[in-house]
């Protein structure tokens, strides 16, 4: 218990991350429950400061029934800055779908209207949040339903004020991966379209329990924003959903500003005809304009990519970047453009009664990753009706994570032709080498992620390593050592290649694989023990292109030696690179990225001398 002001009396730590605190706390001179928020003492520097100031400025004179109010604000007895707000008995929407899963329609309808009632207030008085996302939203539980409270205005800015948003103009981008709008992402102006996207993405997520794109690291995520086309509500396996919840979700999601829903106010007129409607299909038998969830296929939009490969252009990444970063399928493998269908499964009258249950029970979830589809077995049982993946109608990743699977079923689902990727891991017994051996049969896989896999061996990668296809590879939290990466060495055709948490890998190992697998574009190795002695044999990878050194022991002097020409994308959350590392970095001309967080120690003022050098260069901190 801590008294923090002379004031508040700390009860219970309600949440914590890299920047700060949040605690319930009660008023001493008040006599009530409070929300007491405190930057932590590692993280008190002139950015985190700024960020906690603005929070408290923008919220301060906002009163809303779906706002949290700011009661106090100032700098404790040991120069601690902290908030206090207006206490919320609730848990985050993130929280409340990881643990009951999407939400029914007519709930999110509600939901959704009453954040976008917020907002409109929020937008009205000259404030964008940029940082609209399902953890920054409260769920409070009434006896009529749920109560959303919009929360953390840490990076908002206010439009009539030069200071809101003097961070970004200095080449950082502020925002979360999975909720970001394509035009903030870029570093471009934005306005209230950008916080109707980043709502749309919350909208998606409450709908089906995923967001929208996701891709395997931040950069990837927010290349996805920009040239994904937004999949539909149907394409997920959610409920039934009506058309126009469908149809308002997708506006929501566009990537243009100009082809966007307008504003909270537009949207709120959408939400009130989409409740009208559900309220209308409950109260008569009237059929609703309702689209299945495992059935009706759409045409994809005209003109997506052009928008998208606008955008992508903005961002600073070029095509053929994105393509090397992305793994795309042989020319043979695509449809052609104008004829694509979005990739659903038959009708349910079209499938067999097992399949329907199946696919209503969300045995199967679908997903995106790196524009790829990614189908993942839920509750999986030998018994299962595999041969829905034959109904699949596009190449997809398939990911049999915590399966307990026979060698003889694993021999039948890889029969299935358009599977062009495979993540294993986390089973409860170690896989015998004969599901090695049966994978090295199919020499077209492209991707490979090996995930919490137990008692890796050798004899198991030798086997991958017959797989001619094979340009990504993944090995994470698995046991590694010399005779492992002896046989990761030997795989040529590798292009991108993923360690993370694994200690075992260190500065050694990656010079070696450096000297064997030249041709990397890709290279991550967040959470291994690399430090700056394997900088000089990062360096020499001529076509690397996307290096991810979050959680590793780099500092200024490693980052010095990068000067590899085709460099577009480098992560640093967690390390120790300041002022001085990105100086260095905005001295290659290709760079366009680099991330990180409040546990990098780079300041405003350095992050405005690496964008003199460098304008191209953007600096994202990632929330």
């Amino acid at each position: 218990m801590k008294l923090v002001g002379n004031r508040y009396e700390t009860m219970e730590q309600l949440g914590s991350g890299a920047a700060g605190a949040v605690y319930k706390a009660r008023d001493t001179v008040m006599k009530k429950i409070v929300t007491v928020k405190l930057l932590t003492r590692h993280s008190i520097s002139e950015r985190a400061t700024i960020r906690f100031q603005r929070e408290a400025k923008a919220q301060s004179g906002l009163s809303h029934e779906n706002l949290s109010s700011v009661l106090d604000f100032g700098i404790d007895t040991d120069g601690t800055p902290y908030m206090v707000t207006t206490f919320i008995e609730g848990r985050s929407l993130k929280e409340v779908i990881a643990i009951k899963g999407p939400f029914p329609p007519d709930v999110a309808v509600k939901l959704l209207k009453q954040v976008a009632s917020c907002m409109d207030y929020v937008h009205g008085k000259g404030i964008i949040h940029r940082d609209i996302k399902s953890e920054n939203i409260v769920l409070e539980e009434r006896e009529q339903g749920y109560r959303a409270v919009v929360v953390d205005f840490g990076v908002a800015k206010l439009t009539e004020e030069n200071e809101g948003s003097h961070l970004t103009r200095a080449g950082q981008i502020v925002g979360s991966p999975y909720y970001i709008s394509p035009e903030q992402a870029a570093g471009l102006d934005i306005d209230r379209r950008s916080d109707v996207y980043s709502l749309g993405c919350v909208a998606f997520e409450m709908l089906t329990g995923s967001v929208p794109f996701k891709g395997d690291n931040a950069l990837e995520t927010i290349r996805l924003h920009a040239t994904a086309p937004v999949p539909s509500l149907p394409e997920m396996l959610v409920q039934d959903v009506p058309v126009l919840l469908d149809e308002t979700v997708r506006k929501m999601l566009e990537k243009d500003p100009e082809n966007r829903l307008e504003s909270m106010s537009e949207l709120l007129g959408c939400l009130e005809t989409i409740e009208s409607e559900i309220a209308k299909g409950y109260q008569s038998d009237q059929e609703l304009p309702i689209m299945a969830g495992a059935g009706g296929r759409r045409k994809p939009r005209t003109g997506i990519f052009l928008i998208a490969t606008g955008i992508l252009l903005v961002l600073g990444l070029s095509v053929t970047g994105y393509l090397l970063f992305k793994s795309p399928a042989p020319e043979s493998e695509k449809p052609a453009e104008t004829e694509v269908e979005a990739a659903v499964p038959p009708s349910k009258s079209a499938l067999s009664e097992d399949i329907t249950q199946l696919i209503s029970d969300n045995d199967f979830i679908r997903s995106r990753e790196g524009g790829l589809l990614k189908v993942r077995a839920n509750n999986l049982k030998n018994e299962l009706d595999w041969s829905y993946l034959n109904t699949i109608k596009e190449p997809f990743l398939l990911s049999v994570w915590e399966a307990d699977l026979s060698p003889d079923l694993m021999r039948r689902i890889l029969k299935t032709p358009l599977i062009k990727g495979l993540v294993l891991g986390d089973h409860k017994k170690p896989l015998t080498i004969e599901y090695y051996e049966i994978i090295s049969k199919r020499r077209d896989l492209r991707i490979m992620h090996l995930i919490k896999v137990k008692k890796l061996t050798a004899e198991a990668l030798e086997r991958i390593s017959r797989i001619e296809a094979l340009n990504t590879l993944t090995v994470s939290n698995c046991n590694v050592d010399q005779a492992t990466v002896d046989q990761i060495c030997k795989m040529k055709g590798v292009r991108r290649l993923a360690f993370r948490e694994n200690p075992a890998i260190t500065s050694a190992f990656v010079a070696q694989i450096c000297g064997s697998l030249p041709g990397l574009a890709d290279l991550d190795l967040e959470d291994t023990s690399v430090d700056d002695r394997a900088m000089e044999a990062i360096a020499s990878l001529k076509d690397l292109a996307n290096l991810n050194l979050n959680g590793t022991g780099v500092t200024d002097r490693g980052i010095t030696r990068l000067k590899n020409q085709h460099l577009s994308i480098v992560c640093l959350e967690r390390t120790k690179v300041s002022d001085r590392g990105l100086l260095s970095l905005a001295r290659i001309p290709s760079l366009r990225k680099v991330l990180v967080d409040n546990q990098t120690p780079v300041t405003t003022a350095g992050i405005k001398r690496a964008s003199l050098n460098n304008p191209n260069m953007n600096v994202i901190s990632l929330e």
